[in-house]
């Protein structure tokens, strides 16, 4: 028996990204850009640049895994940083994306997307290729 109350909740139009962070993107930001509230490890997780995975596999694609939330605000901190230094030179328009981890609701109604009258307006897709990586380096 299901003894939940549903209850009527609202939210803004938000996106949600498609693809987990992989390591060489997480190592990335954290190597071009300064250090906002805390330190970060450019290798956070399980898997190490040393493991067997990373050096015969395909280094840098192994997702990241065991951050906290604070370490992932201070990660989007850092590319929400390099984002506005570099927007107009990647071709954007406009005011720069801003990037922050979901709330509560946003969570809990992506993963009950489907189940009542709840839609993402927008899928963001965010890839980083080994070319923009260099230059993420080299611009800052």
């Amino acid at each position: 028996m299901d003894v939940e109350a549903l209850r009527p909740v609202r939210l803004e139009v938000f996106a949600l990204v498609r693809q987990p962070i992989s390591q060489g993107q997480w190592r990335t930001v954290v190597e071009a850009v300064d250090q906002i509230e805390r330190e970060l490890d450019g290798a956070p997780g399980a898997a190490k640049p040393e493991d067997v995975l990373e050096r015969y596999g395909q280094p840098g694609e192994l997702t990241v895994d065991s951050v906290s939330r604070h370490q992932g605000r201070e990660w989007l901190g850092r590319l929400n940083l390099w984002l506005q230094q570099q927007w107009p030179v990647l071709g954007g328009s406009g005011v720069a994306p801003h990037l922050v981890l979901p709330c509560e609701n946003q969570w809990e109604g992506a993963c009950r997307a489907g189940v009542a009258h709840f839609s993402v307006s927008e899928v963001v897709q965010f890839s980083m290729s080994v070319d923009r990586r260099l230059r993420i380096q080299r611009r800052l």
